[in-house]
């Protein structure tokens, strides 16, 4: 999947407090940890769930199982 994709594209992230919002690259690596760490936690059978979700819809090529 290439990085022009729609699902591989960020959003500008909007901050409604007034505060100067997270750079999207922050935000990313946060999210990005926050779900490790759910991951890491997960059994085989989780684990073989979403990545099978993830193929269906796209963010996982087939030859990457």
């Amino acid at each position: 999947m290439d990085s022009n994709s729609p699902k591989r594209r960020q959003g500008a992230m909007a901050s409604g407090s007034g505060r100067v919002s997270e750079t999207d690259s922050y935000r990313r690596d946060h999210l990005i940890r926050v779900i490790e760490r759910c991951v890491e936690g997960m059994t085989l059978k989780e684990l073989e769930a979403m990545s099978y979700d993830m193929f269906t819809k796209g963010y996982i090529e087939a030859e990457d199982l």
